[in-house]
């Protein structure tokens, strides 16, 4: 898509924001980002280098503990890394790196923390920080089938590298699937869940792309090189079924509450 088309009337129409789509280029989005040559130690740097992060490791898919966003920096820049590790799930709202990034315009309109949740209650820890995260992930980084939060939709642009992204639709029999498969470690380990739907779609992005997932899409992505990504995730009145439904699912198979939508319920009562 072009920039100019990605607006209000259009997300409002027929069309609008039913299938994941991307912008080739940013400008026009109404968006602010960082310089796209910024070294992660400059990030780590303008977020905190004492800061903790959580990070994956990729080859068992699970979470290393007690890293700080300096070591963080200095395997990323270690030319002779020993594995495949990534980061996904940095929030910067709270961080002075946060000045250097807005959302596109679009997605500030339509966010409900941005224009439900009270201003005076966006107090540290007391509301939904999902609006500004910084990915980085090195060469070969894999992250298996998931659904956003509470089916929450996202922003994401890539700064540099490149990244691919597998799609299954948000059907009620492919949800149903994802439930299934999500729920049972050892599905997850025997079984690619794009032989349990009936269509995968594949969209690859390079530098300078932009992209939006709407809501409750099932993806994996694959990292072909070293990236870096500013994205954010939000929730908004367009498909509030399929968010709930999504949160129900989170429910049934007993999503970790750090894995899960801050304050969603709470969200709700807002909202209503």
């Amino acid at each position: 898509m072009k920039a100019e088309d990605v607006n209000r009337q259009w997300v409002l129409g027929e069309e609008g924001m039913r299938e994941p789509f991307w912008v080739r280029e940013p400008e026009g989005l109404g968006m602010k980002m960082p310089d796209k040559d910024m070294s992660i130690g400059a990030v780590s740097e303008a977020v905190g280098v004492h800061t903790s992060v959580e990070v994956i490791d990729v080859a068992s898919q699970s979470s290393l503990s007690h890293w700080t966003l300096a070591q963080w920096a200095a395997y990323y820049e270690d030319p002779s890394r020993d594995k495949v590790r990534n980061v996904i799930s940095l929030e910067i709202s709270s961080s002075p790196f946060s000045k250097q990034v807005e959302a596109p315009s679009l997605v500030k309109q339509l966010d409900w923390v941005e224009n439900v949740w009270p201003n005076d209650l966006k107090l540290p820890q007391a509301y939904p920080t999902v609006q500004k995260y910084c990915l980085m992930s090195v060469k070969g980084c894999w992250t298996d089938w998931h659904v956003d939060f509470a089916g929450s939709s996202v922003y994401y642009h890539v700064l540099r590298g490149g990244k691919v992204f597998y799609f299954i639709r948000p059907t009620p029999a492919n949800i149903k699937a994802y439930e299934e498969w999500s729920g049972s470690s050892e599905r997850q380990e025997n079984t690619w869940l794009g032989d349990m739907v009936d269509e995968v779609y594949k969209i690859e992005l390079g530098p300078g792309n932009t992209m939006i997932i709407p809501t409750g899409w099932i993806h994996s992505v694959y990292t072909p090189e070293d990236s870096l990504v500013i994205g954010g995730n939000f929730v908004h009145s367009l498909n509030i079924g399929t968010q709930l439904d999504i949160y129900q699912v989170e429910i049934n198979t007993k999503v970790p509450r750090k894995f899960r939508f801050p304050h969603f319920v709470k969200l709700l009562w807002f909202v209503a």
